[in-house]
């Protein structure tokens, strides 16, 4: 070697014992972070105070609950029957069309894509917080094109000369950066990334809830106004007659002009319901064209659901009896409930990932690769470089922002806390006025019959009397006005009544 050359030989690459040591290293360092316990609070499920039993179950909804199994603790648990009825609760209706219009929803719905897109969005951050465990690679070049003036020029060694001119250099290589979760910061990000998922996949079954429930309303919406509209034309049709009849007896000299006008005034204000009715009607079918992904007026095949009969249900059949479990089955049925318990549990992990910034975080930096003012040469083993550089970041102030950082998770976990626990009496609350809802919607749809019943009694006897001349026509006007009226406002209570159903079947958090 002459003197004053420098010389890149093989003694300046890592030897394999120190690429071995560095490896060492770092399989201690990444094995040691699972040995510390990460900073922060350890999330436990929190304790709600619930009832043992429902305030306002009527006792017809308590035959098939009355034998309950119980826990260990003696707390009765849902019956596992129960658990099958409310997973596919609209079959107990005993409408194949509502069935159709359920599956067509759960497969073309675009909420319930817009929620499912969530559910793909929270896994992803979820990689992304996973991947901070891992070393970051970069692949890294650069070239360079430089000139000197002459009193600047580099002096070649070997003969003391001044190299003056443009030169080039060329770099490639490799770098790496690597923190080591030695506090558990990374460690608190994967477990809230793992609870957001959660929380998502929760907030889809809430939608999935949620569209099953409007499904079955507006289908029995749409037969309620189906029927409604059959009812009008039905009466239209007797008022017609009655119209004839009265013209008639009129023209007979029997009846006055009056009873006449009466007739058809009567007859239009029925006419005038119709279109109203069919307005609803329409809309209804445009609601479930829109929940079963389609265009309005494409989604639903009327010629498969024809109105009901005058003297026919709105629906085959409404549930009497449902198995409703105890107030602590919502905790496991409802997907709020548990949404809220899991994005409590994500606030609670990010309080650690928030508190491990105050302590030293460790890194490694490495980088790998060959420099050369000749392109050529730019890959020989002489070219070639390398450094290893262990890190240490210890934070001494930082203006409160770490501190603060922690107190606002602090405070995002009670709120979450405050709202998870908000969410339970929620829960309680619509079950129980469910419950009320159905037991009263009973109640009213008994006394409702009884007065349709009179109300048609009240029109025949009105008729005889009109035609044996001892009643003016007046009386029987009234009576067709309240016998509509009662049987329109008794079609109006099946709707009420098949909707609290709905409303029980989804309070409880059947059908996902």
């Amino acid at each position: 070697m002459k003197k004053g050359k420098v010389t890149v030989g093989p003694n300046m690459i890592p030897s394999q014992s120190i690429k071995n040591k560095f490896l060492l290293v770092a399989v201690l360092a990444f094995g040691g972070c699972s040995f510390i316990p990460a900073v922060g609070p350890n999330y436990e499920e929190p304790k709600v105070n619930l009832p043992p039993e429902w305030v306002s179950l009527d006792k017809r909804n308590s035959a098939r609950t009355a034998a309950k199994p119980t826990t260990a603790e003696g707390i009765p648990s849902v019956a596992p029957s129960a658990d099958v009825e409310l997973k596919t609760w609209w079959t107990n209706y005993n409408e194949p069309q509502l069935t159709v219009l359920v599956e067509k929803a759960l497969e073309k719905n675009h909420d319930l894509k817009i929620a499912a897109d969530r559910v793909l969005r929270a896994k992803a951050l979820r990689m992304q917080a996973v991947s901070d465990f891992l070393p970051s690679i970069d692949a890294i070049g650069s070239y360079s094109r430089s000139d000197s003036s002459r009193s600047t020029g580099t002096i070649r060694p070997d003969d003391r000369t001044v190299v003056v001119g443009p030169r080039s250099s060329y770099n490639v290589g490799l770098s790496s950066s690597w923190e080591i979760d030695i506090f558990g910061r990374v460690r608190r990000s994967v477990e809230a990334a793992n609870a957001d998922i959660d929380a998502q996949e929760e907030e889809y079954h809430g939608v999935l809830l949620s569209l099953l429930a409007e499904v079955a309303t507006s289908y029995i919406g749409l037969r309620a106004s189906q029927k409604r509209v059959t009812i009008a034309e039905h009466n239209i049709k007797i008022q017609e007659q009655n119209s004839d009849l009265v013209e008639a007896r009129f023209s007979a000299g029997i009846s006055s002009e009056l009873d006449v006008a009466q007739a058809k005034a009567e007859l239009e204000s029925t006419r005038a319901q119709v279109p109203l009715l069919e307005q609803a009607v329409k809309n209804g079918i445009y609601r479930l064209s829109v929940l079963t992904g389609e265009n309005p007026g494409d989604g639903l095949d009327l010629s498969k659901v024809p109105p009901p009969a005058v003297n026919e249900l709105i629906i085959a059949s409404t549930p009497e009896i449902l198995n409703v479990g105890v107030p602590s089955d919502l905790l496991r049925r409802r997907p709020d409930v548990r949404s809220a318990e899991r994005q409590l549990a994500a606030a609670t992990a990010r309080i650690g990932a928030a508190m491990a910034e105050f302590f030293p975080s460790f890194d490694i930096t490495a980088a790998f690769g060959g420099q050369s003012q000749i392109r050529n040469n730019v890959f020989g083993r002489n070219s070639e470089y390398w450094s290893i550089v262990p890190g240490l970041r210890l934070p001494i102030f930082q203006g409160g922002r770490i501190l603060a950082g922690v107190r606002a998770n602090r405070a995002f976990a009670h709120e979450a806390l405050m709202q998870y626990e908000k969410t339970v009496l929620t829960a309680l609350e619509e079950t129980e006025n469910a419950f009320v809802s159905l037991s009263k919607q009973r109640d009213r749809n008994a006394a409702l019959s009884r007065a349709f019943a009179a109300t048609q009694r009240a029109l025949e006897l009105s008729t005889q009397l009109y035609e044996q001349g001892l009643a003016d026509f007046l009386r029987v006007i009234e009576a067709e006005r309240s016998a509509y009226a009662a049987e329109d406002r008794l079609v109006q209570s099946e709707q009420d009544l098949a909707t609290s159903t709905v409303r029980i079947y989804t309070a409880l958090g059947g059908g996902w």
